[in-house]
Formats: structure tokens, C-alpha cells, sequence
């Protein structure tokens, strides 16, 4: 239970803050994110689940319409914090065991990049992301990343050193798929 208190926290300071669009080695500065993060930063309440969700990429479950909703991010890639070019719409949860992320983000499914990447080299397709700060400190946070079959990029970022550490390889399940309308990811992390 601590664990899940811990990222919901990190959730409250980094979900509404950094894009989910967001280039893995970005020029955006520290400094920048600090301030758009003191510009942007919203209490958030996330509920707590009563049923978990088959994480199978559809976000049809009665239990996503209970999930905090986050719509407000910018888009670093291409652009520096401009409005996004396409809608996306995170959602987010928890139960006794598990943080769970979904995202439904709008497009053509023409203009959709996405292959069956290897872990962590999803950075060159379409993929959506958090930065999971599970300490509170602003100063080191966990990056998950998925393209939109649900592959996984995983790694650390710190504060003071400008590439990511991808070595990592962080327990966490998820699935996406391609929709008529865009394509959704469902995330379930211990």
C-alpha cells in the first residue's frame, strides 16, 4: 500500500505536467519543466478501483469510468510546449496491488507510427508516457513509456544528468491496440 501512495503522489506533481508526447532526450530544460510544473501543478485524486481491469487494450470496462481523467498536457515533439496536436486522455486508478494507467489518444489511424518494437526503442513511433516520481523529491523519476501495441520503454531520469538511463527493466504489464478512431494503451504496474 505505501508503494502505491508513493507514485499516486508522484502522479499528482508529474501526470498534468509532463507530456505524454514527450521526446525521450528532450531540449526542453530542467529549469523549463520546473517552472511549467509550478505553473501547471493541480491536486489530482485518484480512486481506488473496486474491480481491476483486464489489461488487454480496450478501455470498454465500467472501471476506466471511475479512473482520474487528465487532459491538460503539452506537446514537446514536435514543438516546445505547445498545445497538442491530437487529443489524448489519460486515465488512472489503483486497487490493494497495482497502479493502473490507460490512455486513449485520438488520430488517423493512417498517421499512426507503430511497429513491434524491442523494449525501450519506442522512441522513433507514436508512444505516451509518465514520469514516476515514487519518493516525492523531484529530483529522480521513473520513465514508462508505450507505443501503441503496449510495447514498453522503461528507465531513469535525474535532475542532473541530461541523458536517461534505459538499462533498467521495470515489472509492468501492458497492451495497446489501433482503433478506428486512434489507439489506447492499458497499463498495470506492482
Amino acid at each position: 500500500m505505501l508503494s502505491i501512495i508513493a507514485k499516486l503522489l508522484l502522479l499528482t506533481a508529474f501526470v498534468s505536467t509532463f507530456s505524454i508526447a514527450q521526446d525521450m532526450e528532450s531540449d526542453v530544460s530542467a529549469d523549463d519543466n520546473a517552472a511549467l510544473l509550478e505553473k501547471r501543478r493541480k491536486p489530482v485524486t485518484v480512486p481506488k478501483f473496486s474491480n481491476s481491469p483486464t489489461i488487454d487494450g480496450k478501455l470498454d470496462e465500467e472501471v476506466w469510468k471511475q479512473a482520474a481523467q487528465f487532459t491538460d498536457f503539452v506537446q514537446t515533439e514536435p514543438g516546445d510546449l505547445i498545445p497538442p496536436s491530437k487529443e489524448t486522455i489519460a486515465y488512472m486508478g489503483y486497487d490493494e496491488k497495482h497502479l493502473y494507467i490507460a490512455f486513449m489518444c485520438f488520430d488517423d489511424p493512417d498517421q499512426i507510427r507503430a511497429t513491434v518494437a524491442k523494449r525501450d526503442q519506442v522512441g522513433s513511433e507514436d508512444y505516451v508516457g509518465v514520469f514516476l516520481d515514487t519518493f516525492d523529491a523531484q529530483r529522480k523519476a521513473y520513465i514508462l513509456l508505450f507505443n501503441p501495441y503496449g510495447i514498453q520503454g522503461d528507465g531513469i531520469k535525474t535532475v542532473n544528468d541530461r541523458r536517461s538511463d534505459f538499462s533498467v527493466d521495470i515489472v509492468m504489464e501492458s497492451k495497446g491496440m489501433i482503433l478506428p478512431n486512434g489507439w489506447s494503451v492499458e497499463v498495470k504496474i506492482p
